[in-house]
């Protein structure tokens, strides 16, 4: 009889144990409070955006869309850039209007605002892709991996894909010898903007603040304050987000496949 009692009260009490142990969730393949922005101009929206965030969905990661800046024929008084960077479009201008080139880079200068406004709007984690961008198998997964890898380090920004060839600037030869662990390098130089996570608003506001005003690109900007030791970047090497094109990284042999 005392045999029968002891079960039952050994039973009751796993149960009682049991509904008071915490609930042990999955962990999501992201970081809960990451704001994510899809940069995409409103007629590439519905094809670019829509395609982008159903591929970010599936690893349970929203995205919101940041309509951008279009830079055909926009007022070059704008108060973030400075009178170097506002020389180079209008003499790129001139020099489409005379039909010495067929290259106008108003579109760059409309996709540097527009990074440089979803910085500036920054509260908290930001991951900022391009309406192009193509997510690597297993992104979400990756994503979670890097970001632990980096716990303890000092970053401000972490480069999910990049360009640096030689023959493009002498300055790729500065990742030349960087350690790379864990799919990790504390990237020195680098071409790109398609994909990138911002640590916190901290880190956001410093940026602003070391870019403003701009003398390049969005990226270039970034990357000259990472060469010259202002910025902490990080990059992933192989890529956890694509681009259109063949690109790589000559200091570490890696072309995007």
């Amino acid at each position: 009889m005392w045999i029968l009692v002891l079960l039952i009260l050994f039973v009751a009490c796993a149960g009682a144990f049991w509904m008071l142990w915490p609930e042990r969730k999955p962990r999501e393949p992201y970081r809960g409070d990451l704001d994510v922005a899809i940069i995409s101009l409103p007629e590439r929206k519905k094809e670019f955006f829509d395609r982008l965030a159903s591929d970010l969905a599936e690893y349970q990661i929203r995205a919101r869309w940041a309509e951008g800046i279009r830079g055909k024929g926009l007022p070059l008084d704008q108060p973030e850039i400075s009178p170097k960077y506002r020389q180079f479009f209008e003499k790129n201008r001139a020099e489409f209007a005379r039909g010495e080139t067929t290259k106008l880079y108003d579109g760059h200068l409309g996709c540097t605002l527009t990074h440089l406004r979803e910085a500036k709007h920054a509260q908290g984690r930001l991951l900022i892709l391009e309406d192009d961008a193509i997510l690597a198998d297993g992104f979400g997964a990756l994503l979670e991996k890097r970001l632990q890898s980096l716990e303890g380090k000092d970053w401000d920004m972490l480069v999910l894909g990049l360009a640096c060839q030689y023959n493009h600037s002498n300055k790729c030869h500065e990742n030349d010898d960087l350690p790379l662990e864990h799919g990790l390098t504390q990237i020195k130089y680098w071409f790109g903007g398609w994909a990138y996570l911002i640590r916190d608003k901290a880190a956001a506001d410093k940026i602003v603040k070391l870019l403003t005003p701009l003398h390049t690109h969005f990226d270039l900007s970034c990357a000259e304050m990472a060469r010259t030791g202002k910025l902490n970047v990080y990059a992933t090497i192989p890529a956890l987000v694509y681009h259109p094109g063949v690109l790589r990284v000559d200091s570490f042999d890696y072309t995007q496949t």
